[in-house]
């Protein structure tokens, strides 16, 4: 595609041109900073639907050259303010491997998200899901987590708590010994 990419990230783009856009992302590494110089403009259509894009290709596990920018997406995740932005480039970080200080700075950012008021229940979704993902590295987690899950449990819709519940459950089931 050689169209200019503010003829791209347009109002209205729908979902199955993103899949056939984050599959050119995921090989084209300058269309891939591209849409990294978009989430980074400020512009919020370009930075949304740039970011939606990233977003699907790494839920398509496309994830070399999210791997290999890392560092400037977690950069976005910890400052940008839109919720459909963070929520999108969440997945991305979650979907990769992160050195031990971008790991740590993600972790925490997720709790934090967890723990404010003000965060959408979708970024709250995928902040548990990164949470999720460090604990199977670091398990000493674990009751941090199930503590949090359990005060949040009153905060949010029905929805919410039938996610949360679910999740404890899954948290709190022994597991099973190998024979």
């Amino acid at each position: 595609m050689k169209k200019p990419i503010d003829e791209i990230l347009v109002k209205g783009i729908g979902k199955k041109d993103v899949e056939a856009l984050a599959a050119q992302a995921a090989k084209d590494e300058t269309f891939y900073k591209q849409l990294l110089e978009a989430i980074n403009s400020g512009e919020r259509t370009h930075t949304m639907k740039a970011a939606w894009i990233i977003g699907t290709a790494a839920e398509q596990q496309d994830i070399v050259l999210a791997q290999k920018h890392s560092s400037q997406i977690l950069d976005f995740v910890l400052h940008k303010e839109n919720s459909g932005v963070v929520r999108e480039l969440i997945k991305v970080l979650v979907s990769i491997k992160l050195n031990e200080k971008e790991e740590g700075l993600f972790i925490d950012f997720c709790f934090r998200q967890l723990n404010r008021s003000d965060v959408d229940i979708a970024v709250k979704y995928n902040a548990n899901k990164g949470i999720e993902k460090a604990l199977k590295k670091y398990p000493e987690l674990k009751e941090e987590f199930i503590a949090t899950l359990e005060s949040l449990l009153d905060n949010h819709t029905d929805a919410w708590k039938r996610y949360t519940t679910r999740l404890l459950t899954k948290l709190n089931k022994p597991k099973k010994e190998k024979a």
